[in-house]
Order: structure tokens, then sequence, then C-alpha cells
């Protein structure tokens, strides 16, 4: 199967229940059953391989490494956990008795491209992804090895699509090295021993530009990870097999601006110096030990689950300063309302972090085979994380330190029944209860913008125009802030809760001939306890007082918002004589009232957090995709994959507070949740390649082509309803690209 970037990400959307993530700033770019991106989880080699800072991947693994993967949207059973959206799981590949290798290389340069959409001219570009790798015996039928190297030199561009810039490139260049290494040993007849290590190196020009980011808001970014595994599997006696496995991870990540000073949001372009610099580092050290005890007709197993997480670093955030702008003409000294309306910094504020937090896991399950025709699963799982005891009592609503949610317990139920003999047919049905995890980003930001503050210079416009005509010398804290009183402040809900989702799921299988089965699976999902931003402490509308005794505004992270989801899930399998078919369509409807991710976007109305409820970003109502892949005569390879995605929805904001909440980018009168309609998505990828085997070796050079029907796919728009271009599109999926290359295998 094609795929551009050599990630296993974009095999997942080959599932049903899988779509493109169209919330941004936390998670990967995969929305399971309408949920956040960062409510997956992913497992490589029975551990964790979640990033604790945004809650996606922690580790690279290319396609090369990959033995098994499958992505689990649900009746999960008890022991997958740390999510309401799916569950990604990885095996890698072992050496064997035989040594066995590949080496591949991929390019494509400006010539096998269309110009971006959004770009006046094709700018230089080229691109090369480079692999190798060998494994086979260390000591035959006793110790295995098997290695992998992976590096991509990317001479790409950005393209800026506000009006300041619009259609101009810029190169954001970038290079990437990864390794993976992986030994296997056998003790005796009853215990096997497994070491694999991996991980990469990276850097980058031009960070955060494109879009509505002009070229001065760029940086030099760089990131590394170094991962390693240790797992004993064992067997005491006949019928048990104990699991111990010990990870440790750590990921780190850090920039250089190329300006200072303050950072200007603006409907014309956004400059200036925003998020860099910054230095994050995220670490991961797990235990897992799982047993399985096999016992006549059941399969009884139970794990315990201990992880070490640590965050810390440094980050800019707000200390730099940073203008808000409204109108959509450039600045004019002589024009108040070319002025901007709110300039907010962090005064005598340390930019450092460090946030230790502990996970613990418990489960149990049993799979039970009650007749030759009929399965039960029954399991029970408890999640603790004690994400509250780092946060003081001074990053709270109240006051007060945050209550545990340490009752986080899940009952998961499946069952399966075969009802025809002869009939190739089983009917299934489950229940299950998740929780999410929720990244460490939103606790980074309250520590710096709170805990670790003695106050913030909060300027709004006091002129008939809501300007602020001092500009652009930044404010004086000594004439804006009063010794001893309030800032504007992020805080925690003392009575915060982990998400948490409850999925109900219906479904069957029939063989409909011998290469052809289908599978039908209707899934509903009702999620409560999602986070989001709310003011905590919003003004009383008729007394004008607020609670908590505090005169500034507490921006709150609270467990207010709810999401429902219901799909009907289908896939369709055949096998030809020299290939196969999948087809996946999923017809799904997902309501919420959230506004975008916990990090950096508000409820809709703080008085009444269900106003928001509508279709949310992630409701695809159809989504299809075709994939396939033949062999045809003389050794050519024929692969290909076909998505249709129907249009999201988007909402109209507007930075008027209507309802005296103190909320900005709620709807605006007259309209409704979701009432921007965007396109249909379609697209049509390709890949042709002949092979030549000489004895023992195999080369085989193939063309692979992306969007080849060169559609303009639309990915976001403007929804301000005060900016020039709203309802127009401001960004969209690469044009048509191809790329050639070639493989060695023996």
């Amino acid at each position: 199967i094609p795929t551009k970037d050599r990630s296993f990400h974009d095999l997942a959307f080959l599932a049903p229940g899988v779509s493109q993530n169209n919330r941004w700033g936390l998670g990967t770019a995969q929305s399971v059953n309408g949920m956040r991106g960062f409510s997956n989880t992913f497992i490589l080699d029975g551990v964790s391989n979640d990033e604790a800072y945004v809650g996606s991947t922690a580790t690279f693994v290319g396609q090369d490494t990959i033995q098994e993967f499958d992505v689990m949207t649900h009746m999960v059973p008890a022991e997958f956990g740390q999510a309401t959206g799916g569950v990604f799981n990885i095996a890698t590949r072992s050496g064997t008795n035989e040594y066995h290798g590949s080496a591949s290389v991929f390019y494509r340069d400006e010539r096998f491209m269309t110009k971006p959409h959004f770009a006046d001219e094709k700018a230089p570009f080229s691109r090369i992804v480079f692999s190798g790798s060998l494994g086979g015996p260390i000591i035959l039928d006793k110790s295995h090895f098997f290695f992998n190297y992976e590096g991509h030199d990317n001479d790409t561009f950005a393209v800026v699509t506000a009006p300041r810039d619009a259609g101009s490139t810029y190169p954001n260049g970038s290079t990437f090295h990864s390794w993976f290494g992986k030994v296997d040993y056998r003790l005796g007849d009853r215990n096997f021993l497994t070491f694999r290590t991996n991980g990469y190196k990276e850097q980058g020009v031009n960070g955060g530009v494109g879009g509505w980011n002009l070229v001065s808001t760029g940086y030099d970014w760089f990131g590394s990870n170094k991962a390693f595994m240790g797992t004993l599997t064992s067997w005491w006696g006949d019928d048990k097999l104990n699991e111990f496995r010990l990870s440790y991870a750590h990921q780190h990540w850090w920039s250089e601006p190329y300006e200072t000073g303050e950072g200007e949001w603006h409907p014309l372009g956004n400059k200036g110096r925003f998020w860099a610099p910054w230095d994050e580092n995220s670490t991961k050290l797990q235990f897992i030990y799982n047993m399985t005890y096999l016992m006549r007709d059941h399969s009884l197993k139970f794990g315990i689950d201990y992880a070490r997480t640590g965050v810390y670093g440094d980050m800019t955030n707000w200390s730099t300063g940073k203008w808000n702008f409204s109108s959509n003409k450039e600045f004019d000294p002589d024009d108040l309302s070319t002025y901007p309306w709110l300039y907010r910094q962090s005064i005598n504020t340390t930019t450092e972090f460090d946030i230790p937090q502990n996970s613990y896991a418990l489960f149990a399950q049993d799979q039970w085979n009650i007749t030759d025709n009929m399965t039960l699963n029954v399991g029970l799982r408890w999640d603790y994380e004690d994400f509250w005891e780092t946060m003081v009592g001074a990053g709270t609503l109240t006051g007060e330190t945050v209550s545990p949610d340490n009752d986080n317990f899940q009952p998961r139920i499946g069952w399966t029944w075969r009802p025809f003999e002869g009939l190739n047919t089983t009917i299934r049905a489950g229940y299950g209860r998740f929780y999410d995890q929720v990244p460490n980003n939103e606790l980074v930001f309250i520590y710096l913008n709170t805990v670790n503050v003695t106050g913030f210079l909060w300027v709004e416009g006091w002129s008939e125009y809501g300007t602020i005509p001092i500009y652009p010398t930044p404010p004086d804290p000594a004439d804006f802030i009063i010794p001893g009183g309030d800032s504007n402040v992020d805080v925690l809900d003392a009575e915060l809760q982990f998400p948490h989702l409850d999925q109900f799921t219906l479904g069957f299988s029939h063989q409909l001939t011998q290469a052809t089965a289908l599978h039908m699976d209707f899934t509903y999902g009702k999620a409560s306890n999602l986070w989001t931003i709310s003011v905590g402490n919003a003004p009383d509308r008729v007394t004008g007082e607020r609670p908590y005794d505090y005169d500034a505004i507490m921006w709150t992270q609270a467990a207010i918002c709810k999401s429902e989801y219901k799909g009907l899930l289908t896939r369709l399998e055949h096998l030809f004589p020299r290939g196969k078919l999948n087809i996946s369509y999923t017809l799904s409807s997902s309501y919420d009232n959230l506004n975008g991710d916990p990090n950096s976007s508000v409820v809709y109305n703080s008085w009444d957090p269900m106003e928001g409820w509508g279709p949310g970003t992630n409701h695809v109502p159809h989504r299809l995709v075709a994939s396939g892949h033949v062999v045809l005569p003389l050794d050519f390879t024929f692969s290909g994959t076909f998505t249709y995605s129907a249009a999201n929805r988007y909402t109209a904001s507007t930075p008027i507070d209507y309802n005296k909440d103190e909320l900005l980018w709620e709807i605006p009168p007259g309209r409704e949740r979701g009432d921007i309609l965007g396109d249909d998505y379609v697209s049509l990828d390709l890949r042709i390649g002949k092979a030549f085997t000489f004895d023992r070796y195999r080369v085989e050079a193939f063309f692979e082509g992306y969007n080849l029907t060169n559609v303009v796919n639309y990915t976001s728009y403007s929804t301000r309803i005060d900016y020039g271009n709203f309802e127009e599109p401001t960004w969209a999926a690469p044009m048509r690209e191809m790329q050639i290359g070639f493989r060695l295998d023996f």
C-alpha cells in the first residue's frame, strides 16, 4: 500500500471508525470514533509508546520494523487502558535462523509535484528516504538479532496563506535519522528474553511558519528520542505464562527563535516571537507484569502496570508578551481602530517546570469458551494517575488541592456466538467503560502561568475603539499592576475528574464466499468529563461580584464537556488468487460541546456549557476507503488506496462577549454550532512496481503517486466572523505528488 510519509499512522486510516483529527494542538492525526487525537494510546511490543507532554507517539516506528499492526476501535478487553479513542498495537520484527535483509530508497522533487494550491509558484523541493535492515542468527535456534536504520533528508518549503504575505514560500527543510535494534535469547525450553533499543534524531528550520504564521514567527527546532525495553517470557508448568516487561524512554525537543521581543496575533497574519525558545523533556519508566492461567475452558489473565513519567524543561510562554489585533487593516498611527485591543505578559515568572507523575493499573479478565460456538470475555480494569497530587492549592480554583480521582473502575464484557453450523457467521456484542489519560501540557501551563507567577500584565483597550494606543511600545508593568492586586490566572477545578467513555457494540461477521467476508458493527459511545477551559469565577450577571474572593479572571480547566458518537462500521474483504481488496465504510455522527483541545480552547458558554452542543469538528457523516494489491504477470505489482471523506463542519466565532461570561470566541447571535460546511475530501494513491529475482535476491523498482486526480482538498477555514476572509478556506492538503524508488530484499 502506498504511504507517502512511511508512517504506520497512515495505515490506521484504512480501518473503519478512524478519520482525520481536525482538532489542533495535542495528540496525533487520527480521530477514533470522533474522539480527540490525544485520546488514543500506542502500544509497542507490549509497553506504552505514548508521549506524556502532548499525547503523541514517543518514538518513531519504521514500517520495515513492524511485524503486526492492529487498530482496536471497539470491544477492547480489560488489558488495554488509558484511551477513550483507539488502541494502536504494534509488534516488531525479530531475527530468524536465516540471514535476511532489505535496503530501499524513495525520491521525489518539485518535478514530481503540482504547485501547492495557495502558493504563487513551486519552490525548490526534494525528499529522500533511505532505509536498511538486517536480521539473522547469533546462535542457531537460540539467539537472533534484527536491526533497522531509516533516514529522511527533506528540502521542503512552507506556504503562507495570510493576506500580508499570501502565496509566498519559505524553506522549512529537515533531517531525520532513526535506528532500531532487537536481540532475542532463548533460556532453555520455557524462558525467552528480548532486548530492544530504538530512537531518532532530527532537526529543521523555519518551524511554525506557514498558513497564518509569517516567516518572522519561525525558529530552528531539534528533537531526539532514546528508548530501551527488556522482556522475559516464562512458562511455569504447562498452564501458566508469565510476562515481565521493563522499559525506559526519553524524548527531548528544543528550539531557537529568529526574533526577539513581542509577538502579534493579527487577522492579516501573525508575526514575531511566539512559542520559541522552549526546551522540553519527557521521560517514562514502566514496569509491567502479566500472568495468563489456562484452565479447561477458561483463559484467565491478570496484570499490573506501573509507570513513572516526568515532564521538565523551560518554556517562554507569555514571558515575552503578546499583542492581539482585531482590525482587518494594517496598523496606522492615525487610525485608532488599527491598534491592538489586548496585551498580555507574565511578570516575574520562572520559565522552568518539572512535573513528575505516577500511574498505576490493575486488570483481570477471563476468556471463557462457554460452548464450542460461544465465547464470553469478562474483565475489570482500574487506572489511577497522581496527576492531582502534583498540583498545589495555588493552582486550583478554590485554593484547595484537587480531590484524588481514584475510583476509575472499568468493567468490560464481550460476547461472540456462531449460531449456525456449516455457516461462517459470528454475532458479537460488548460493553466497556474507558478512562482517558490527559497530557501534562495543561499542568505545565498552570505552573508557568499561575503557580510560578507573581503577576500578569493584562492590558485591554480603554478607548472608544477598544484599542491600546501606546502600541508598539510595550506597557510598563508599574503602570498597570496594582501591588497586591489580582491578575488573570490559569487554574484547575478542584473537582476535576478524568474523562471517561461508555461504549456499546453490536455486530456480526459473515463469510459470503470462500474468498469474501463482510464485517459490520454498530457502536455507540457517550463520553463525559471532557476537559476544556471556562471562567470559573465569572461575575454574577446582576451584582457583578465574583466568587472565590478573586477580582480577576480565573481561566479554569474543568471537566464539563460531553460527546456522543454513533457509528456503523463496515468492512468488506475479498481475496483474489494473487491479491486482496479491502473496503471500509463508516456512517457516523459525532456531537459534542467542545471547542478544541483542553490546552488552547474555551467552552462556548461558561454559564451553560451545553449551549455549544452540536456536530463536532470530528463529525464525519460518511467515510469510504478502498485499498488493495495484486500481483500481475511478469512480476509486476499494483496497489492503491482511494479515500472519500464527507465534509467536516466548522463553527463561527466572534471576539465579542455577548453572554458576559468573559469568554471570547463564542458563537455569534443568529449562528449555530457547526453551520459552516467545509468541502469533501477525495484522494487516489497508486503504486506500481516491477520485480527482478536473482537467486535469493529480489530487486524492485516502483512508482508511487499521491492525490493523482489532483483534487484541491481544503483542510481548514476562517471561522472568525470579523475577519475579511470569513468562511473562506485557509489551508489545503498537498496537490498531486509522485515519487520513484528501489528496494532490495535478500
